[in-house]
């Protein structure tokens, strides 16, 4: 059953909020970390961006240093939002975000069937990921500065990207979602 993904945004406010930042770009690492995982650079390979490994109720994020900032950014986000979202209070657990299929793990992948909880776990984790990042507070506090503010104008997009430290992809996804939703 999918979550309610306006619950996915109030998980990912109320982090924000517990660990008191609400400045950008949000220090995804640093929140992370607050919220009880580690973090680290690892080589995965050329396939595999990321992955949160659980075991003993101890979080590990790994991310791979070879993909851009905004991807290990976003990456990091993601698989804390499994953590937050989808550990179940199991021992040992672990999810691969990849476009491969090895293990028998958890993974994120376009070239797999993925079971539908699994692929509505990946939905979330990508919300929560952008809940966190870009938060919608933040997001309707940049765009008052506008004056005028055009979805169509590429260069404001742009420009948003770069104060929230995300792609150009993930911010014109959620900026149209947020308008969508009638938020901004």
């Amino acid at each position: 059953m999918a979550k309610n993904y306006s619950q996915i945004e109030k998980k990912a406010q109320e982090l924000l909020d517990s660990l008191k930042i609400n400045e950008l770009p949000i220090p995804i690492n640093e929140v992370a970390e607050r919220a009880g995982t580690s973090v680290t650079a690892f080589d995965l390979g050329d396939d595999i961006s990321g992955v949160l490994h659980i075991k003993n109720n101890k979080a590990n994020i790994g991310y791979n240093p070879s993909e851009s900032k905004v991807r290990q950014r976003f990456t990091v986000a993601h698989e804390l939002g499994h953590y937050i979202l989808h550990k179940h209070d199991e021992k040992d657990k672990i999810y691969v975000d990849n476009e491969n299929y090895f293990y028998p793990l958890k993974f994120r992948t376009t070239n797999m069937k993925l079971s539908e909880q699994d692929y509505e776990e990946e939905q979330e984790a990508n919300a929560f990921a952008a809940a966190l990042l870009i938060p919608v507070r933040l997001v309707q506090r940049e765009v008052k500065n506008y004056n005028g503010f055009d979805l169509s104008d590429n260069s404001m997009i742009v420009e948003l990207a770069k104060k929230f430290d995300v792609s150009m992809q993930a911010m014109s996804y959620r900026i149209f979602r947020l308008v969508d939703a009638g938020q901004i």
